[in-house]
């Protein structure tokens, strides 16, 4: 309850700033970090038991050997395993061990250092080790040509999808439903350049909404939602591709747009 009432003006606020998540946590005791995990922990579930501590003890995952020795094995990772000299597992772990040795630190085991290698993203130790064309012939993504979309606005894409969270109301936190969300992302650039959310099914108003949003400056409803970041994307598209429903082919959208030499294409 305690942890409940110092976040409950922020959980009922969409984006809460970092000033005031920052003043919570001051009143509170805590850390920033600490405010922001019991909110994400009450939204995800709307009860209040969420932000009851979990049980002490050893967690999964949580390293059991000693600070120093961990220390070790990630700086021997960083400079000696992940270099283009390429040395295999066993000589990294000697490497490990004779570093402990020299600082009189307890060495961790043989499986302790394969196992902090082994976890070792794949992309990571490619282009550490010298196998940078490899990683990026397996990882790197491959972005397809989109006809017109040579430069930025020159095509946007729309689409629609149920949010994965289900809101509930602002007095007896009962559900309300899952919201939709409309996206409009620049192809050429890859920016979303427009957002629109509703309880309504994705229709012409999702679209329109959404469209209008992308071609405005930012700023006002950045500071509206009390977001503190930059949204630099406006302007007019020139072609944007919206579903073939029959409640996206509207006369009004399509005339709505045609002042400003924007282009309805449907998929």
């Amino acid at each position: 309850q305690t942890r409940y009432a110092a976040i409950k003006d922020l959980v009922e606020t969409v984006f809460p700033g970092r000033a005031e998540v920052e003043a919570c946590a001051k009143r509170v005791g805590v850390d920033a970090s600490t405010v922001y995990r019991w909110m994400r922990r009450y939204r995800a579930t709307g009860v209040v038991t969420s932000l009851i501590p979990k049980k002490r003890g050893w967690r999964d995952g949580r390293s059991r050997i000693h600070s120093g020795a961990d220390a070790v094995i990630s700086e021997v990772i960083a400079d000696f395993h992940l270099t283009k000299q390429r040395p295999t597992p066993q000589k990294t772990a000697n490497e490990v061990k004779r570093i402990c040795k020299h600082r009189k630190i307890k060495p961790p085991s043989n499986s302790t250092i394969r196992a902090r290698i082994a976890s070792i993203p794949d992309h990571e130790s490619l282009r550490k080790r010298g196998f940078v064309e490899k990683a990026n012939n397996r990882y790197q993504a491959r972005p397809g040509k989109f006809p017109g979309a040579d430069y930025p606005l020159a095509v946007i894409q729309m689409d629609h999808t149920p949010a994965d969270i289900v809101l509930v109301d602002d007095t007896f936190r009962k559900p309300i439903g899952r919201p939709w969300i409309t996206v409009a992302i620049d192809v050429y650039s890859r920016l979303i350049t427009g957002v629109y959310v509703s309880f309504d099914a994705p229709s012409e108003t999702s679209v329109a909404m959404c469209l209008a949003q992308s071609i405005v400056p930012k700023d006002e409803w950045l500071a509206l939602h009390k977001i503190d970041a930059k949204w630099p994307v406006w302007g007019v598209p020139k072609k944007v591709y919206v579903d073939n429903g029959p409640d996206f082919r509207s006369d009004t959208l399509t005339r709505s747009c045609l002042p400003y030499g924007i282009q309805l294409e449907f998929r």
